[in-house]
Formats: structure tokens, sequence, C-alpha cells
């Protein structure tokens, strides 16, 4: 093949990758309710199912837009203010419209562009919010016209055109949107001023934290490199004081380096580096790197982890994850730990048991947190630092973290991670 058919190949099976990314089982049952709906309306002529059948069809365009974007790493970013301020601004002009009688296409634009921007902005989840939102207006109105309560007007005019030739609706509309719209600009432009601002105290804080991590290391060098001249002694005291302190250095260093992970991964801007890794293997490796500690020998570990277990991942964040789990398990929970994968069809399980004291159920929610460390935690051990890294990886990697209570004593911390799925 050419240069150019290579890279035309190359091009749709990107293409195809990212559709199948794209488009999921969710979308696929709102297609399937759109189709059952688009065929009542033409069997039955139902007018209630028009706009139904509309905002259907309009929260799966923007859920796929949304998927597409998010898949391309594309961000826009916006506050939830402005999007309420959006949201209250459509719901008055398409009341305005209803009354005026052309709801079906003109009230289909303005919730094309609510559940577009919902879908963009937010999630695929406040999409879906504007869409139920809407069917319940039209149910309302529906409703309070039926039943006489309101009075009646054309209800889901096919017309595009404005019920009645109604000029002064017309100018109230207008006036009243353009008046909303102007505030609206405003209220954007300080929405964005204000996220400017806590933007540059971000970044501040992000060069605060590098610079602390930087001379913390530098000073610890030092501190280990005197310690180290000293580090001999025929004292058993002396030489436990000396052991201790050794300790006690690499612990430092270690929470420093995982601060500074946990912070650079927090950052939007980072970049996963997704390859194919194989968990038994990996975990191996980690247990290896390991065993030189005090606190770790061949004797306290166990590791079921043979097979071939892979998954699309990054390697990197994921020994991080592994070595901090191992690390508390072996710190604090007893001294003897089991490492097991599982295998449960899309999915494999990872399992880090330990022997320990056990965690409370109030806290097993709670000791993810950031900042939530062992001695606020009804005597768990450990720094909150550490924890958080664990579960912001995991989510990174799109699985499930959670803790069980082994039945021995202690607690089992288990990692779910899907099979050879594209990150």
């Amino acid at each position: 093949m050419s240069d150019y058919q290579n890279t035309m190949w190359e091009i749709f099976e990107s293409d195809q990758k990212l559709t199948k990314k794209a488009v999921n089982t969710k979308q696929l049952v709102i297609i399937g309710i759109f189709c059952i709906i688009v065929f009542l309306e033409l069997l039955f002529k139902i007018p209630l199912l028009y706009p139904v059948s509309v905002i259907c069809a309009l929260w799966l365009f923007s859920t796929m837009i949304y998927s597409f974007m998010k898949n391309l790493d594309t961000s826009i970013r916006i506050s939830h203010i402005n999007f309420a301020y959006f949201t209250m601004e459509l719901a008055l002009l398409t009341m305005i419209l209803h009354f005026l009688g052309s709801v079906v296409w003109i009230g289909a634009i303005f919730y094309l562009l609510a559940i577009v921007y919902a879908n963009i902005v937010l999630s695929w989840r406040a999409g879906l919010v504007v869409a139920v939102a809407s069917v319940i207006l039209y149910l309302s109105l529906f409703t309070l016209e039926a039943t006489g309560i309101i009075p009646h007007y054309e209800l889901f005019s096919l017309d595009p055109a404005f019920a009645g030739g109604n000029q002064i609706g017309i100018v109230t509309l207008l006036s009243i949107g353009m008046g909303v719209f102007l505030l609206g600009i405003y209220a954007v432009n300080n929405f964005n001023k204000i996220l400017n601002k806590e933007e540059e105290l971000v970044e501040e804080k992000k060069a605060i934290i590098s610079m602390l991590n930087h001379d913390l290391k530098n000073y610890l060098t030092l501190i280990s490199g005197y310690h180290s001249l000293y580090a001999t002694s025929d004292d058993p005291k002396l030489a436990r004081a000396n052991e201790k302190i050794d300790e006690n250095i690499k612990r430092i260093d270690e929470i420093l380096t995982t601060a500074g992970l946990y912070s650079r991964i927090r950052d939007p801007a980072y970049e996963m580096k997704i390859e194919h890794v194989n968990l038994g293997k990996l975990l191996k490796d980690v247990v290896e790197r390991l065993l030189g500690d005090s606190y770790l020998n061949d004797d306290n570990i166990s590791l079921d982890v043979e097979g071939d277990f892979r998954i699309m991942g990054d390697a990197f964040l994921l020994t991080a994850c592994f070595e901090n789990l191992i690390f508390n398990a072996m710190k604090y929970g007893g001294g003897m730990l089991e490492v097991t994968i599982d295998d449960e069809n899309d999915t494999y399980r990872v399992a880090f048991k330990d022997y320990g004291s056990g965690i409370p159920d109030e806290v097993k929610e709670q000791i993810f947190n950031r900042f939530i460390n062992g001695g606020n935690m009804g005597g768990i051990k450990g720094t909150g630092v550490g924890l958080a890294l664990i579960r912001k990886i995991v989510m990174m990697h799109r699985g499930d973290l959670w803790i069980d209570d082994n039945p021995e004593g202690g607690a089992i911390f288990c990692v779910r991670l899907v099979k050879g799925e594209a990150i």
C-alpha cells in the first residue's frame, strides 16, 4: 500500500475507534425509544408525542457530541451558575412561545441549545435533567390547558409562525429575550473574571507545592548524607535510633513524592501514557522493589497473580497505586498481606488482604478523601494523600475501589479494572 493509502487507513481506524467509544449502550436504548415514539406518532397521530420525540432525538444527538468531545480531550470552561442562568432563560422564552402558539419547532430549537449546552459543559446527566424537565413542562402545560385551569391555545402547532399575528406578543418576546440575553452577557463576563482569578490562584498553589517539594527533597538529601556519617555505631540504642531516623527520612521522601504526583495528575493538562499492562507482572515487579524495606520480606507477603491479566492503562500510575496499597497494608495492616487477581468476565479484581484491626464501616467511604488521615479516622493510621492518590489513579482508569471486611480479621482493599479497554 502507498503512504497515502496507509494514512487514510489509519484515519479510518481512528474514526472507527472514536465512534465505538462515543456510542454506548445507553444511547442505543434511547435510539430504540426514539424509534418507538416516532412509530406511535405516525400510527396514532398523538400531538403530545411530538415534543417527546424531539427531546429524545436532541438528547441523543447532544450526548454523542459530548462523548466525541470528551474522547478528543476537548474542554469548555464555564460555571454551573452560567448554566443555571441559561436554563432559566430558555424556560422563560419557551413558556412565552408556548402561549404564542408555536411550540414544536421553535421550542425544539431552544431545547436543542439547552440540552447540547448541558451535555458539553457538564455531562450527559445534565442533558438528561434538562430533557426530563422539558417533558414535565410540556405535560404540565398540556394538563393545565386540557382541564381548563389556564386558557386553551393552539397546543403543539406545526406552523412555525406565531399564532394569530399577535404583534404585541412578538414585541414582548423580543424585548424580554434581548434583556435576558444582555444580562446573560454581563453575567458570563463576570463569571469569566472570577474563573480567571481562580485559575491564577490554582497556578500559584501548584508553583508553591512544586517549590516546597523540590526544596524539602534537597534538605532531606543533605540530612540523609550527614546522618550516614554517624550511622555506624556499636551502641545498640544509637544503632536503633539511626535506623529510625533513616526510616523516617525515607517515609518523608515517599510522602513528598506521593504529594507531588497527586498534584501533577490533578492537572487537567496531564496526559496518561496508555499501553498494554500485565497486572500480574506489574505486581511482582512492585513487590520485588519493596522487598528491600525492613517491614517487607518474602515471609509476610503472599502473591497469587499468575496468569495473563492484561489491561490498557498507565503502568507508571498503576505502579504508584499498587505501591501505596501494599505499603499501607504492610505498615498498618498487621504485617501480613495476601495479593490476588480474580478474572470477572469483563474486569479484573485485584485484592489486597491484610490482617490488621480492620476499618469501621463509617470510615470506609471517607478514608480515600484528600487530607483525611488515620488520626482522624477511628485510629486508622496512614496519610490521606497516599489513599487519595490511589483513588484518583483508579478513577483515571475508570475502575472501582472499595474496602471489604476480612472474615479472619483485617481489611481487603479491592480494585476493579476493565480488561484491555482503552482509557
